[in-house]
């Protein structure tokens, strides 16, 4: 009786924990998209000195098993032709980026000019 007592209890203990892993606590705070509302500057890996590209809506997704950086280009000026394209990059092909509010990028745009 004593074996067939701790087996239920170790069987229950086994679904617990693997309905726990799947559907997660309620309590744990989901992660979102740390650009989200933000403008990004984004500087590619191997390419010339500088090359990069502002993005907005920006996101990291999942595609055929690898990171991507998706959004939007943001263009240099209201002529630019590539403003509103958009664009994937592999996240291994980001040497670096910079997160910004859209105050920011504004302010930093209006002091380059």
């Amino acid at each position: 009786m004593k074996r067939a007592s701790i087996g239920v209890l170790l069987s229950l203990a086994l679904i617990l924990i693997t309905a726990n892993s799947i559907w997660g606590s309620k309590d744990e705070p989901k992660a979102g998209n740390p650009f989200e509302g933000k403008i990004l500057t984004v500087y590619f890996k191997g390419a010339q000195f500088g090359a990069g590209a502002t993005l907005k809506n920006a996101a990291i997704e999942d595609i055929a098993g690898a990171k991507v950086l998706v959004g939007l280009v943001v263009g240099d000026d209201e002529e630019d032709e590539a403003e509103g394209v958009k664009i994937y990059v592999p996240w291994d092909h980001v040497a670096s980026l910079y997160s910004l509010t859209p105050e920011q990028a504004a302010n930093a745009k209006s002091k380059s000019n």
